[in-house]
């Protein structure tokens, strides 16, 4: 079986036939079954969805995950949130995801995912420029 040569935000996507890409799927579904509210297990699915290349149920998992995390849990969804708004062309929810992340790490005193957002806002707005 030929693997697929999509690329997705720097990640391969495992061909649906494999044995790991079953098992995977399997996992998925009975860690969210055994825990609906953990943020973790909705990163790992958001992830997981967006490598099978379905964008918009990888961030209404995310959107979901935010919901039940806060700190550098929620910083990385909304910034993969960002990342899959801006591929499908939407700059502008990608840039609303980006400004709920930033007021995310500014309330947790995440200077590090602050400084990238902020870096990757001022590109948006320096595109939006020209």
């Amino acid at each position: 079986m030929a693997q697929s040569s999509r690329r997705t935000w720097g990640c391969r996507a495992l061909p649906s036939g494999t044995a790991d890409y079953r098992r995977g799927r399997e996992l998925r579904a009975t860690g969210l079954e055994a825990e609906l509210l953990n943020p973790i297990v909705r990163w790992e699915l958001g992830r997981v969805l967006a490598l099978e290349g379905r964008p918009d149920d990888a961030v209404e998992m995310l959107e979901q995950g935010v919901n039940y995390s806060e700190g550098r849990m929620a910083v990385r969804q909304l910034r993969l949130i960002a990342k899959l708004q801006e591929q499908a062309g939407d700059k502008a929810k990608a840039k609303s995801a980006l400004d709920r992340a930033r007021t995310e790490a500014e309330r947790s005193g995440n200077n590090v995912d602050l400084a990238l957002i902020n870096a990757q806002l001022a590109e948006y707005e320096g595109a939006a420029k020209q």
